[in-house]
């Protein structure tokens, strides 16, 4: 009943997806969006249903492929475009 009850959820709202990678996707989007030197708060508000640690893990790889680079880090983080 409860799994029922998540479906409907899901059908309702469309936010949750079954599409693997997709949040990782809306992160990425989200980022393009943004201007040139943003903070990872600005990036955490963009995609509001999107966990932390996934968000962490996006500006990771980004980082590592030389998309963006993190100017302070900390709580308080900025990040930089490169190439993105």
């Amino acid at each position: 009943m409860l799994f029922g009850a998540y479906r409907e959820f899901e059908r309702r709202t469309g936010e949750l997806t079954d599409v693997h990678g997709a949040k990782t996707e809306m992160v990425v989007s989200a980022g393009e969006k943004l201007p040139d030197q943003f903070h990872y708060a600005d990036l955490a508000r963009a995609c509001p249903n999107v966990s932390r640690p996934t968000i962490k893990r996006v500006l990771g790889r980004l980082r590592d492929e030389g998309k963006i680079e993190c100017v302070k880090a900390g709580r308080d983080a900025v990040w930089q475009k490169r190439g993105y």
